[in-house]
């Protein structure tokens, strides 16, 4: 059977590696490290925090422009056929962020930006990036952001189960978002303080686990999504015809 996974879970995967291997580096070290190896250690561990962290942001973003791809479907369906929250979040954050754009770009270099957002408001055309901002912070709010036009419930209560199974432990009913924002602030820490001296290597081995399942997760609960977003789209395009 051919795998479900999307090429951006693969991709996380492999990127998530890189953490993995500094970790390997790591485990040649005494822990907790003798004061001779404590820069060395303390580097080893900071970079696989940083790592891991922009691997799974970059995941975010890549799986969900590869999942909305899937919202363009030939023939009669346009964005007015979707649930009205992927309305609304494809067409006021395609224009706000075409408008709003990088600080340095003028209003000129701006305008081709605006005119396609326009088009796509225009033609009734799904912009998956106006889905895909990660907002430079991957916490469990802007995850969940992430995932609240394409269904009201929240979605690590939709994961959990499946989540504490392949945990192999019952857990708190917010430990996944608690874990994920604990991550995500130690990579906060280590980005702006290079400071690294708190961080274990069981913390960081449980982190890298963590990750690998979250992702794969949400990798699923992503496309079970759009596609119960695309059969609706389908089944309202029908009706109106």
């Amino acid at each position: 059977m051919p795998s479900t996974e999307s090429a951006a879970a693969k991709s996380f995967a492999r990127t998530l590696g890189l953490s993995s291997a500094l970790l390997s580096l790591d485990r040649a070290y005494h822990d907790p490290p003798r004061p001779e190896e404590q820069i060395a250690v303390e580097a080893l561990r900071g970079a696989a925090a940083v790592l891991m962290v922009a691997a799974f942001e970059n995941f975010l973003r890549d799986c969900t422009l590869e999942h909305l791809g899937r919202l363009q479907p030939p023939g009669k369906v346009k964005l007015s056929h979707f649930p009205e929250p992927i309305v609304l979040q494809s067409v006021f954050a395609s224009m706000n962020s075409a408008i709003r754009g990088a600080p340095s770009r003028s209003q000129r270099a701006r305008l081709p930006d605006v005119r396609l957002a326009a088009h796509r408001i225009a033609t009734e055309t799904i912009d998956p990036l106006a889905f895909a901002d990660t907002g430079s912070n991957p916490n469990s709010a802007q995850v969940r952001a992430m995932f609240k036009p394409f269904g009201e419930i929240d979605v690590y209560l939709s994961i959990k189960s499946r989540f504490d199974k392949e945990w192999k432990i019952a857990t708190p009913s917010t430990f996944i978002p608690d874990k994920l924002d604990e991550i995500v602030r130690r990579r906060h820490v280590v980005a702006h303080t290079a400071n690294a001296l708190n961080i274990t290597r069981s913390e960081l081995r449980d982190s890298v686990r963590f990750l690998k399942l979250l992702a794969r997760l949400l990798d699923s609960e992503l496309r079970r999504r759009v596609k119960s977003s695309l059969r609706v789209a389908i089944k309202t395009a029908l009706s109106s015809s």
